[in-house]
């Protein structure tokens, strides 16, 4: 039986990272799947296109620099607690402006991918609760900016310890 290539694109074998080979399969599938999503978001939700360019491309920041990239995690799998760091902490130190309006971006992209991707049966509904649960701490996001972007002397190291990165 043939299967569709969103379907083929939906296994989560295809993420899984044990070494560069997969990395890059999984970031270049990971692209693919972004495509599929933004059409969806302009086909299925009427979105305006440069709209869900933007969602996809908020999802995008966090599935493939963050959770690829920088923790080699399989993004159907994302563990408890990703966007809590990846908006806390290492979106933070990697930007030389970090602000919330850019940041907002990326956490409003985020969840209706992995609501795409629960539609499509790819993960429990379970994890895109706890995912739009961490992305709507906003407030706690922009203390975290605003603390970074005071700190003085040997500070860093305290404010890391609030929201360290996880591996």
């Amino acid at each position: 039986m043939n299967q569709s290539p969103l379907t083929e694109l939906l296994h989560p074998h295809l993420y899984q990272i044990d070494s560069l080979d997969d990395e890059v399969r999984a970031d270049t599938r990971c692209g693919e799947l972004l495509q599929h999503f933004f059409k969806h978001q302009c086909d299925r939700k009427k979105l305006p296109a440069q709209q869900a360019a933007s969602l996809a491309y908020g999802a995008d920041y966090f599935l493939r620099e963050f959770l690829i990239g920088e923790l080699r995690h399989n993004i159907l799998r994302p563990r408890p607690g990703a966007v809590r760091v990846f908006a806390g902490h290492w979106y933070i130190v990697r930007n030389l402006e970090p602000n919330m309006k850019e940041l907002e971006g990326f956490l409003d992209g985020l969840v209706p991918f992995y609501e795409f991707c629960r539609r499509m049966e790819a993960v429990d509904a379970g994890i895109v609760e706890q995912l739009a649960e961490e992305a709507e701490e906003r407030d706690y996001f922009r203390e975290r900016i605003e603390s970074f972007l005071a700190i003085e002397g040997d500070g860093f190291e305290a404010w890391q310890r609030e929201c360290p990165l996880i591996r």
